[in-house]
């Protein structure tokens, strides 16, 4: 309770419920994310497992912020009361001005973030170009790392820009279908553009598509790009008046309800819009959501061919060495009867 009456229920009595509550007290004005619904993107208040954003919506919440959903962006930009504005997974063109519109908001000190796939329609491609930020048209390759039921592109990231996450992430994140992201290298001069998350040396993508192939591919030395790879960039536009940022990720089914309790999927999402409304309390680890007794237990296929082997094949047979050698002793004691 404040001192002007104002009063906020805790609805759990835990460690993190507490926290937000406290947050959200000391704030002295209200975060509210905005989520853009308009253009055929997941709604924050979808529960559907595979298209539905409600799992990163509730995280949201629990760190005190508000949520808002917008079907169009005026003439004018998003309301002045936003404090980030969300693209999470578009299917439709931007209509005729809002990509003038959106420029504009960045520049004059707008903060939004793009969860974009491949074969995002190219209007939002452009826009990211007006800023700085070139989406690549690839899809990122990463056997490697391949996941228990997943095949190899599912990229897992586990390199983050250690200066902007306080190297508080350290749960990697997959990226269910991903591309690239990263600055335009003849950028604006007050535009500044850094690399947020990246994949690992053995990654690589493969260019010029935008859809998985349903078969295993090979790295082709003269068209495809070898890794490490960006998948998420910051750019940072610079004016008298104000600075904008944008934060890029080049896919957005890992923050969907079917991933977002993945690793540190949810980890993740919550650090990049904590970055955008420069709020650190929300870039780290989650401890009551790495404890919760439903959280999926996700294994690389590597590690559960390490399983098989030693729990079905290496650890049986040592049993049944074991048995022979302990029934020849037993033999030879008895004068091999």
């Amino acid at each position: 309770e404040l001192e002007d009456g104002a009063r906020y229920p805790v609805r759990a009595v835990n460690e993190q419920a507490i926290t937000a509550i406290l947050l959200r007290l000391t704030r002295k004005t209200e975060r509210r994310v905005c989520f853009a619904t308009g253009h055929g993107e997941g709604s924050p208040a979808d529960r559907d497992e595979r298209l539905g954003f409600s799992g990163l919506s509730d995280g949201m919440r629990r760190e005190g912020l508000s949520i808002e959903t917008l079907l169009t962006i005026g003439r004018d930009g998003p309301p002045a009361e936003c404090t980030v504005l969300v693209f999470a997974a578009p299917s439709h063109e931007l209509a005729d001005g809002e990509a003038e519109s959106l420029e504009t908001y960045i520049r004059q000190g707008g903060r939004v973030l793009f969860l974009l796939d491949p074969g995002t329609p190219q209007s939002f491609d452009d826009l990211l170009a007006a800023v700085g930020i070139a989406a690549g048209r690839n899809v990122i390759v990463d056997e490697s790392n391949r996941m228990l039921g997943a095949d190899s592109f599912v990229p897992q990231v586990d390199r983050f820009r250690s200066d902007i996450f306080r190297d508080r992430l350290r749960a990697a994140v997959i990226l269910p279908v991903a591309r690239t992201m990263r600055a335009i290298a003849d950028r604006e001069q007050e535009t500044k553009i850094i690399s947020l998350a990246g994949t690992n040396d053995s990654s690589w993508a493969r260019m010029d598509t935008t859809e998985a192939p349903n078969q295993d591919v090979q790295f082709r030395p003269l068209t495809d790009e070898p890794g490490p790879l960006s998948v998420a960039v910051q750019a940072t536009i610079n004016s008298p008046k104000a600075s904008g940022q944008v934060i890029a990720v080049g896919d957005s089914d890992f923050a969907t309800n079917a991933h977002i309790k993945t690793l540190g999927n949810l980890d993740f999402a919550l650090a990049l819009v904590g970055v955008l409304a420069e709020d650190a309390s929300m870039i780290g680890m989650r401890n009551e959501e790495s404890a919760d007794p439903q959280r999926p237990l996700t294994l690389r296929a590597d590690q559960t061919r390490n399983i098989f082997w030693v729990g079905v094949v290496i650890l049986p047979g040592l049993s049944v060495l074991a048995g022979i050698l302990v029934g020849g002793i037993r033999r030879r004691q008895r004068g091999g009867r």
